[in-house]
């Protein structure tokens, strides 16, 4: 049986216990400690579990470790580099910065990353705490933006301008018709001519850091010829980029498409050093606009969003919402063409990453939300939005391309067929998309009357 000295002087009072206690117990006293001067063999011969712990032979003494004169006991990598050594950032080791509490600074990544964006831009829920400077171009921790976003009555533009507004920034939404937007915080209704005549932009730019334009034809509508197309979406957006070089606009997002370098159907995936080739008056004005706005403001972003969907989509997007809420089964099982597509809070996440990444201007992206999908997943995904089953029948690939053309023309030609695009430039720039597919093609179906909608 272990015993106890009979004198307890050293141990202190809640270590003074009958002999069989826990080991543990005397792990925190001076003389268990190893390297410590005094501890007595005695010490080591108190018992736990009814076996003796006698005293350690002495530790070979260890060799002295090399110390620097400064800072002996930091590690190498938390010890100040000499001014002018290699190393991150400027000698202040360690991925996070520490900074004075209370002096308006809080504890930041050092650098960007997939989780926190470049430009104090926290996505996926987190509220962002961080504004552009428009003198330098860089961040700024309590100035909003103030920010001109052209067609806030569109589907797009209104999207943007929201997205935005929840940011804390100062718009002016601009349209034609400025009743057709709510006066809401953060948001001002404002009046803009027809991009169809030339617009002189000075008093619309007054005082402004930012310009968004998402305004123009998104659809080449019968009997609108190809001229009134580049006045539109090339000639009204090069003046505008003109316009705001000379007003000192900081920065310009153009809202593209990802028609501006292929048609409706692509054999391979789409990056954007690829060769434009569109194929249709809106593909080409669109180029033309996007070529127009570099050479007037060469750090202007341009964003070529895929297929947008979303609350409100219209066209190809409605007409697919439309065929889900047939009580009908559909026979498209057979289509196996993919198609990239974004919704509209990603498209509109992507320009505000575009006005706060300090990599972006000058940049060209491809937005999607990631992988494509066939039509068949899209129709899935949107009737189980409206709680229903995906009802998708799988006929000879003929026949359903020809039910589909006669029930909703052209739809096959623009969602039926391969149109990927890569948004790899993109996410490596550190964007990420904030919604999922599935959720953004729900909102589209919810938001389709029953009724009223038969001609699209």
């Amino acid at each position: 049986m272990a015993v106890e000295p009979p004198s307890c002087a050293y141990l202190p009072w809640r270590c003074r216990q009958p002999a069989a206690r826990p080991r543990h117990r005397l792990a925190g006293h001076p003389s268990q400690r190893r390297g410590r001067p005094g501890r007595r063999p005695a010490d080591r011969a108190l018992s736990g579990g009814g076996c003796d712990d006698h005293a350690r032979r002495p530790a070979a003494a260890r060799p002295e470790r090399r110390r620097t004169a400064s800072r002996p006991r930091l590690s190498a990598r938390r010890r100040q580099r000499p001014a002018g050594a290699p190393g991150r950032g400027d000698g202040r080791a360690g991925r996070f910065r520490h900074r004075r509490a209370g002096a308006g600074h809080s504890r930041r990544p050092a650098s960007g990353g997939a989780g926190w964006l470049p430009g104090g831009w926290p996505w996926l829920g987190r509220a962002a705490d961080h504004r552009l400077d428009p003198a330098q171009g860089a961040v700024h921790r309590n100035r909003p933006v103030r920010v001109l976003v052209t067609g806030a009555s569109g589907f797009v533009g209104a999207a943007i301008a929201e997205f935005l507004a929840s940011q804390g920034h100062q718009l002016r939404a601009g349209a034609r018709d400025p009743r057709m937007i709510s006066a809401r915080p953060g948001i001002t209704p404002w009046a803009l001519p027809d991009l169809d005549n030339p617009v002189d932009w000075r008093p619309h730019l007054e005082g402004l850091d930012a310009v968004v334009h998402a305004a123009g034809l998104a659809h080449q509508l019968p009997g609108t010829g190809e001229d009134r197309m580049m006045r539109i979406n090339a000639q009204a957006a090069g003046d505008l980029a003109r316009a705001a070089t000379a007003a000192g606009i900081r920065h310009v997002v153009l809202i593209s498409s990802i028609r501006a370098i292929a048609g409706p159907a692509a054999d391979t995936a789409l990056v954007e050093t690829d060769e434009p080739r569109p194929t249709d008056a809106y593909g080409r004005s669109k180029l033309a606009g996007e070529r127009l706005t570099r050479e007037a403001f060469p750090a202007a972003v341009v964003l070529r969003p895929a297929v947008v969907h979303g609350a409100g989509a219209k066209a190809n997007m409605a007409r697919l919402a439309w065929l889900a809420r047939l009580a009908l089964p559909l026979p498209v099982g057979g289509l196996a063409g993919r198609r990239s597509l974004v919704s509209d809070r990603n498209l509109a996440s992507a320009v505000g990453f575009a006005l706060a990444a300090p990599k972006a201007p000058g940049q060209l992206f491809h937005v999607t939300d990631g992988a494509p999908l066939t039509l068949p997943a899209m129709l899935a995904a949107m009737r189980k939005a409206l709680g229903r089953a995906p009802g998708i029948l799988s006929l000879p690939f003929q026949l359903e391309r020809r039910l589909i053309r006669l029930g909703a023309p052209g739809l096959y030609d623009q969602l039926g067929r391969d149109l990927v695009a890569s948004n790899a430039a993109l996410l490596t720039a550190g964007w990420a998309p904030v919604e999922p597919t599935a959720e953004g093609l729900g909102r589209t179906a919810l938001a389709i009357r029953p009724q009223g909608q038969t001609r699209l």
